[in-house]
């Protein structure tokens, strides 16, 4: 009831959407609310800007994407971007152009870095080891900006990724292009390799 409340989602809907499922199951569907989307709207949020904005963006790293950990709750906590394993050293990529805004170590993200795009959305690249652009410098889609670590609040070498709108977190996979060699190992935890 309390994420029916959260997202303006009538509770009997969450029901009758969960029913049929077992007591004992770990994960339930929550829907936003039509005046949860309203409100979003009236932030500028609006779906048919994000379908425009879609096709901008680059994956951060290369090669063989795992995501180890989606956008969500995990352990009681909300995680607002995606963790995709990395080697430590790996290349950290801008996955569009803009202008970096914050570039150093920052607790739990560690060594971070966010960079401003057009359109209020924002990039936020966390937990590398070494970092390549500084605030006030404006970055090419692509370029090399860091290199992956596990630097703050992490249990294996990954970047931690991010796409906001303004302050509010999106799912960054509904932003990257579709790639045959991605690996949804969701909601895993980013363990290093050996």
């Amino acid at each position: 009831s309390e994420y029916a409340r959260r997202f303006m989602s009538p509770l009997n809907e969450v029901i009758a959407l969960n029913s049929g499922h077992s007591a004992n199951m770990r994960y339930a569907f929550i829907p936003y609310g039509l005046s949860y989307v309203d409100t979003l709207g009236k932030v500028g949020l609006k779906r048919e800007t994000m379908k425009v904005l879609a096709r901008g963006f680059i994956w951060p790293v290369g090669g063989r994407i795992i995501i180890s950990s989606g956008l969500g709750f995990r352990s009681g906590e909300f995680h607002p971007g995606i963790d995709i394993p990395a080697e430590r050293g790996s290349i950290v990529r801008a996955a569009m152009e803009g202008e970096v805004v914050y570039s150093k170590f920052d607790g739990g993200y560690g060594n971070v870095i966010d960079i401003k795009h057009r359109d209020s959305l924002m990039t936020r690249y966390g937990h590398n080891t070494v970092l390549f652009v500084s605030k006030g410098e404006y970055v090419k889609k692509g370029q090399i900006i860091a290199l992956a670590g596990s630097t703050g609040n992490s249990t294996g070498s990954h970047v931690h990724f991010e796409i906001r709108y303004n302050t509010v977190p999106l799912n960054p996979v509904e932003f990257l292009p579709v790639v045959k060699n991605v690996v949804p190992e969701m909601n895993q935890p980013a363990i290093a390799k050996k």
